[in-house]
């Protein structure tokens, strides 16, 4: 367990003591519901408490959901800007459940954390006990990585329905795409971080490369993609006749 699960542990023990001393006339806190259900200015307060209901897997999901929602958008607008014939509608339908795949992993990701941290406080006094602890702890650990991983491959589904947008979009939305694509690359390398967080723990064994190796080949995708996509729209929301 790194020194920041740790601290983070040290900081949930506080924080349910003091949950525990409350009135009972004493509203709840935002973060006790699910962290999709807040309120902007919510989600940001729970980002910023030191215990684990929304950390950086949450957020790089949640990234990547924005980045489903700017490219539905665009979606929208092209198709209304066609008369609503052809073009991208298909698209539209895609990345409708790619944004609702990722506000699921928001949560999921905060989810996985706990079942780690409820594997980690499991007995270890007999040496019976030691094993099941190690074996559920290992478990944990494989899908608190798995979370991430499917977070960051439905982020590359997103940046390849940008490239199926990027010859037929409403042209003043050239920006939204710009800003979806870095959105989406903030969800892929969040994701392979929080995977590798997580496999670092667990030996190497068969489900763990792989694993790493899909992590590797998003991650490496996901860049050309954006090596594609960045420049010609970040040119085209500069071109004067945009």
């Amino acid at each position: 367990m790194t020194m920041v699960d740790r601290a983070r542990m040290r900081a949930d023990r506080r924080t349910s003591d003091l949950e525990a001393s409350r009135r009972p006339s004493q509203p709840a806190a935002p973060g006790d519901g699910r962290l999709v259900d807040l309120s902007l200015s919510d989600f940001a307060g729970q980002v910023g408490e030191p215990r684990p209901r929304a950390g950086g897997g949450s957020v790089a999901a949640f990234a990547g959901a924005m980045a489903a929602a700017l490219v539905d958008m665009v979606c929208q607008l092209t198709v209304a800007s066609e008369g609503g014939d052809g073009g991208p509608s298909s698209s539209c339908a895609a990345v409708e459940e790619l944004r609702a795949k990722l506000l699921r992993a928001v949560d999921a990701d905060t989810e996985s954390y706990r079942q780690v941290i409820a594997a980690s406080r499991l007995p270890v006094d007999t040496r019976e006990r030691a094993a099941a602890r190690d074996a559920a702890l290992a478990a944990a650990r494989l899908h608190a990585a798995e979370v991430p991983l499917q977070a960051a491959a439905t982020c590359l589904e997103v940046l390849d329905l940008v490239r199926d947008l990027r010859d037929g979009y409403y042209a003043p939305a050239a920006s939204e795409l710009a800003v979806a694509v870095h959105a989406a690359m903030t969800c892929v390398h969040g994701g392979a971080v929080d995977v590798e967080v997580n496999l670092k723990h667990l030996d190497d064994g068969p489900a763990v490369m792989q694993m790493r190796r899909r992590s590797e080949e998003i991650v490496s995708s996901a860049g050309d993609a954006f090596a594609e996509l960045w420049p010609a729209l970040r040119d085209a929301a500069a071109d004067p006749r945009g």
